[in-house]
């Protein structure tokens, strides 16, 4: 009798247990706009995609009258977290155009940049992220190195 209540005993309190609630999973895609667009009256967009629980790619555009700027960007989530929640370091490249002068001459700019961030994400689908990093920029008076930075904020799902 005393073994079936030492049995019972130890087999009821997991039994009587709540099941653990599933963790929701992480959002996949992120579409986001830069905070400053309006300030500068422009419009610099972004899609970051999530690879994996320690990186993602992020696409962005920016578009300011006559000059295009296209970027991409490789993330690595330093966080316990999983992305794209957390502290990241980004390697960033950026090729864009920009028309000049009556006959429509087209100037070429480069560029490469290291940011530093940091992303948060509330209730499954709002982000708000801010970066900063040295980047080097090419254009027609040669290349330049600048600091770069960004507030943005984003729709995950």
């Amino acid at each position: 009798m005393k073994k079936m209540l030492v049995v019972i005993a130890l087999l009821l309190p997991p039994l009587m247990a709540s099941p653990q609630q599933p963790q929701p999973a992480m959002p996949q895609n992120i579409i986001k706009i830069d905070l400053f667009s309006p300030v500068y009256r422009s419009f610099f967009g972004y899609y970051e995609r999530v690879l994996s629980p320690e990186s993602s790619m992020q696409f962005g555009l920016l578009a300011s009258g006559s000059f295009t700027l296209v970027t991409g960007g490789y993330r690595f989530y330093l966080s316990d977290t999983p992305a794209p929640k957390g502290v990241y370091v980004s390697p960033t490249i950026a090729m864009g155009a920009a028309e000049s002068g009556s006959y429509h001459n087209r100037e070429v700019v480069f560029g490469a940049a290291l940011l530093v961030g940091t992303q948060g994400l509330f209730r499954q689908k709002i982000t708000i992220e801010a970066n900063l990093g040295p980047a080097w920029i090419h254009d027609s008076d040669g290349g330049h190195f600048i600091i770069f930075g960004g507030i943005v904020i984003g729709v995950a799902f």
